[in-house]
């Protein structure tokens, strides 16, 4: 456990809540998490002529020349995995694109590589918003947001240095991405973020943790 009798930092974070600001906050839809195909559906072909009952014929069906909207998904081949440790001695999860830095962590700083949380993109794709990286070395915690005023906020009223862009995730459920989870345990100072439901409600029912909704939607492993 970190700090948890720092009364400051306990103090300056129940004021601020953390929570998402309206202009960031994301909410949860429910999608399939099937995978994008990418093609617009054929139209659909309406009757045309008289019934048994008319004595003139139908009006001709009127088509839209506009293609139905789609998800652009031409990007998902360049997707790289979101890695993620662990270290218990700080209570942190660290999550990066960088396997140097994940291998650097591991060999020098006492984490531990777990399962890896899904593929996100290294540059700004279509559909994709950026997922700000923080930290504080005051409570030893790594945190990631997709608000910028979220991000601005802690890192004035908390002390957290703005670490710059994760990653890329997407801002909807598309091209076959699933939910990543956002939690946080106010007792150890750690955030945490599982694209599994059965580890996020295991988390909060057994290991302290707040369920703070969805951060955002990433591709699942393959």
């Amino acid at each position: 456990m970190k700090f948890s009798a720092i009364f400051i930092f306990v103090v300056a974070y129940a004021t601020q809540a953390l929570a998402l600001p309206a202009d960031g906050q994301l909410v949860e839809r429910h999608y399939s998490s099937s995978a994008c195909t990418c093609t617009s559906p054929a139209p659909t072909q309406t009757p045309s002529g008289p019934s048994s009952t008319e004595t003139t014929a139908a009006p001709p069906a009127t088509t839209s020349t506009t293609p139905p909207p789609q998800d652009d998904c031409a990007a998902v081949s360049t997707a790289t995995p979101l890695l993620r440790a662990y270290s218990g001695s700080v209570t942190d999860h660290l999550y990066t694109t960088d396997a140097t830095e994940m291998s650097n962590a591991v060999a020098s700083q006492g984490y531990v590589e777990e399962v890896h949380e899904g593929r996100v993109y290294n540059t700004q794709e279509t559909g994709t918003i950026p997922l700000y990286r923080l930290f504080s070395t005051f409570v030893n915690d790594h945190f990631y947001t997709t608000s910028a005023t979220e991000r601005d906020n802690v890192v004035v009223s908390l002390g957290y240095t703005n670490q710059g862009v994760a990653a890329y995730i997407y801002q909807n459920q598309i091209c076959g991405s699933v939910p990543l989870y956002r939690l946080y345990n106010v007792a150890d100072f750690d955030h945490f973020y599982t694209t599994s439901r059965d580890e996020a409600d295991n988390a909060v029912a057994n290991r302290g943790y707040t369920d703070e909704g969805v951060a955002g939607y990433v591709l699942p492993l393959q």
